[in-house]
């Protein structure tokens, strides 16, 4: 999250942080200094740990704290792995914190698309437990930026 910096930045602009959640300790020191929180959620099947239930824990840690004095909002990338039983943890975790907290389901645009039926699917999952589910596709890639 780079807190120490983005404290330093003194500026009276309002600033959006689009951080990987797994930090709390980090989001503690900037929840009185940005206005909008981008949080993202890894799934087991992203491979991102071999400690995944930690992680979670952590990005769910760190999303409570943003909650409480920014805009804030949860990312997940969908890829074609992806189930109600894997997204399940997270979604349930949301909901505990704030079942208001907007909700965006990233499908990865790559050669293996994520089947519109399986979106729908999750989506449909997520909106049983949350209030605001959206999908956004990865326009950094449809741009050509990654």
């Amino acid at each position: 999250m780079h807190a120490d910096f983005i404290r330093e930045l003194d500026t009276e602009f309002p600033l959006y942080l689009e951080t990987n959640s797994g930090i709390p300790d980090e989001a503690r020191k900037l929840k009185d200094v940005i206005s909008v929180a981008s949080c993202d959620i890894k799934l087991p099947e992203h491979d991102s740990t071999r400690h995944y239930d930690e992680l979670l824990k952590n990005e769910l840690e760190t999303i409570a704290i943003f909650n409480d004095s920014v805009e804030t909002f949860v990312k997940i990338v969908v890829l074609p792995e992806t189930t109600i039983a894997s997204l399940s943890e997270a979604v349930n975790g949301i909901a505990l914190i704030d079942p208001g907290i907007p909700f965006i389901l990233q499908p990865v645009t790559s050669k293996m698309q994520v089947k519109t039926e399986q979106l729908f699917e999750l989506m449909d999952f997520a909106a049983e437990k949350l209030k605001d589910v959206r999908v956004i596709p990865q326009t950094h890639k449809m741009m050509g930026l990654l």
